[in-house]
């Protein structure tokens, strides 16, 4: 885990695989799979992400943090169904605001806007401290067209962290769209 926390993500795949052949016990071959899943993502491998992702599922279906990982890998790929999946799994096992958070990002880009508001409601009354998640639910509240809920989102996220370029942006984006359906009225 040191190599690919020191972004030596091909030294530490290589070092996963050479565990993955040599390990005996399940949950040691869960872990490898696991870590070599991550960092094959952040290589943007996304199948053979995947691949290990779902190994390592199989080994330890019951570890939330595999099925939320795989449901990540699935995301990257744009392969938002299987993210939902996965994300749901994940949840059904521990009720993370992380969990709810990425279910509702795969829903927001589905389309799927009250399923996404759904799901960063319950990231938030589980974590009322994120601001990303306030910023996640303003845009849904944006595309909807309710310009005061979106506000009021936005603002929260500001408020928690002030120099995120991306709220203020989102804020000033609210203000424009609602300008433009007023003048086109």
């Amino acid at each position: 885990m040191v190599k690919a926390k020191l972004d030596k993500l091909d030294e530490a795949i290589s070092d996963y695989s050479k565990a993955i052949e040599l390990l005996t016990e399940a949950k040691y071959i869960y872990q490898a799979r696991f870590n070599k899943g991550v960092c094959l993502r952040r290589l943007g491998k996304l199948d053979e992400s995947i691949e290990d992702l779902k190994q390592a599922v199989l080994l330890q279906g019951d570890k939330a943090s595999a099925h939320n990982n795989l449901g990540l890998s699935y995301f990257e790929k744009e392969e938002f169904e299987e993210a939902i999946s996965e994300f749901t799994k994940a949840i059904g096992i521990e009720q993370h605001p992380f969990h709810f958070n990425n279910r509702g990002l795969a829903n927001y880009h589905m389309g799927r806007l009250d399923e996404a508001k759904q799901d960063y409601d319950d990231a938030i009354k589980r974590n009322p401290d994120d601001s990303l998640v306030f910023f996640n639910r303003g845009n849904v509240y944006l595309n909807k067209g309710d310009f005061d809920l979106a506000h009021v989102d936005f603002d929260t996220a500001i408020a928690k962290e002030p120099k995120n370029p991306k709220f203020w942006h989102a804020k000033g984006l609210a203000y424009e769209t609602r300008a433009m359906q007023i003048d086109s009225k």
